[in-house]
């Protein structure tokens, strides 16, 4: 009878430690997945969940000095699949290549992937886009897109002008146009004349760049203004100086967008635009907050239609503007939010 107690207990013993055993092993799998795995799995389930599917926003249309259109944005279809959606893979690959001029290899590559959203060609033609629509195929779609289109093909594509008050920290009055290899330096006609310079013996302008282009007596103690402004942003780094006026503008438009009566226009999103942020305080004329900002405060700003009555018509406000805050590399957070400060003070008047 003893030795059958000693056999029963041996045997709840060897459960019991075969049971532990067991839930240490569950146990070290949990801790595992949960605490060391926990951002993989996290990242596994979004791709599961979510489509991240970029893209590109519609740019405004370029006008020359007599309103005629240099550059427009036109409406495109890109098709994209859904390869899990896809039922007879082999068949789709070969009426696609052939419709969008992709070889089968890499289409087929694309459609056995493990992606659950793959493009297979962006901004296709409008031929190719009804044929498309013509197949029907499971798991194949199109999105808008914009492409840009040049009326008048590369005019004036390989011509770059820039204003060195502007992001190069130069002095105003200021700037340069870079001029590519394929410009027709003969075709390229200075707004005005004059100062023979370089070769003095001659009653006209010399032919060759950069002298014809550049008349009379050059800015010398500009130009060396805005040398020095650009070795600084060299030096500086433009990621970082992005970095810093990305962080500052999203700081204002945050604090405006909490302020009553204060409307903020935009997208609200500092990654998405420059270190300029326009606004209008209900109650107060724009005008009226400017000048208020400079005599009570010693703030700076620019008020009104900012040179682009257009912009103003499609926000819906012109012809009294807005007010606006330029941020730049040199300006600080406690800057800004003694800015907020005032407007605070002054939205807090106008309600």
């Amino acid at each position: 009878m003893k030795e059958l107690e000693k056999g029963v207990r041996f045997r709840i013993r060897l459960i019991g430690v075969v049971f532990t055993l067991c839930f240490a092993l569950v146990a070290m799998r949990a801790f595992d997945l949960q605490v060391l795995q926990e951002q993989q799995w996290e990242e596994r389930a979004e791709r599961q969940h979510q489509k991240v599917i970029p893209l590109t926003p519609q740019r405004g249309t370029i006008f020359d000095r007599n309103g005629e259109e240099l550059a427009v944005s036109v409406d495109v279809d890109s098709v994209y699949a859904e390869p899990g959606k896809i039922k007879a893979v082999a068949g789709a690959t070969k009426s696609l290549a052939k419709v969008l001029g992709i070889s089968t290899r890499s289409l087929k590559a694309k459609l056995k992937g493990s992606r659950n959203f793959v493009w297979l060609k962006r901004q296709i033609t409008p031929g190719q886009s009804n044929q498309i629509k013509q197949m029907k195929l499971e798991g194949v779609g199109m999105i808008k897109e914009h492409r840009r289109f040049y009326p008048n093909s590369t005019i004036a594509g390989h011509l770059l002008g820039f204003t060195g008050h502007k992001s190069l920290c130069g002095p105003m009055g200021t700037g340069g146009l870079i001029v590519g290899e394929r410009v027709d330096e003969g075709r390229l006609r200075p707004l005005k004349r004059g100062g023979t310079g370089s070769h003095s013996e001659h009653e006209e302008q010399p032919a060759f760049l950069p002298d014809s282009c550049e008349s009379g007596t050059p800015n010398a103690v500009g130009l060396a203004g805005l040398q020095a402004g650009i070795r600084w942003v060299l030096d500086r780094g433009v990621p970082e100086i992005r970095a810093h006026e990305e962080a500052l503008t999203q700081r204002l438009i945050d604090g405006l967008a909490g302020i009553p009566g204060v409307t903020v226009f935009g997208g609200l999103e500092a990654i998405l635009q420059t270190a300029t942020v326009a606004f209008d305080v209900g109650g107060l004329a724009p005008s009226e907050v400017g000048l208020r900002l400079d005599e009570e405060y010693g703030i700076m700003c620019r008020v009104g239609l900012h040179c682009s009555p257009a912009a103003h018509k499609t926000i819906g406000t012109f012809p009294v503007g807005t007010v606006r805050f330029g941020l730049g590399a040199f300006n600080t957070a406690q800057e800004v939010d003694s800015a907020l400060a005032a407007i605070e003070a002054l939205a807090r008047e106008g309600r």
